[in-house]
C-alpha cells in the first residue's frame, strides 16, 4: 500500500509540475507576440510542436 501511495504522489507532483510549466510559458510569452508568432511558425512545421500546449 506505501508504494502505490508514493507512486500516485510522483505521478501527480509531476503533471502538477508539467502544467504548471505550461501555464508559465504561455502566460511568459503572452509579452512578446512577435516572438511567439515566429515560434508558432517554426515548430509547425514539426509534428507535434504545439499539440501538448494546444489541448491544454
Amino acid at each position: 500500500m506505501k508504494n502505490k501511495a508514493i507512486l500516485f504522489l510522483s505521478i501527480a507532483a509531476i503533471l502538477t509540475l508539467s502544467f504548471t510549466f505550461v501555464s508559465v510559458n504561455r502566460f511568459s510569452t503572452k509579452g512578446a507576440e512577435g516572438v511567439q508568432n515566429k515560434v508558432d511558425k517554426t515548430s509547425s512545421a514539426q509534428p507535434g510542436g504545439f499539440a501538448m500546449e494546444d489541448k491544454l
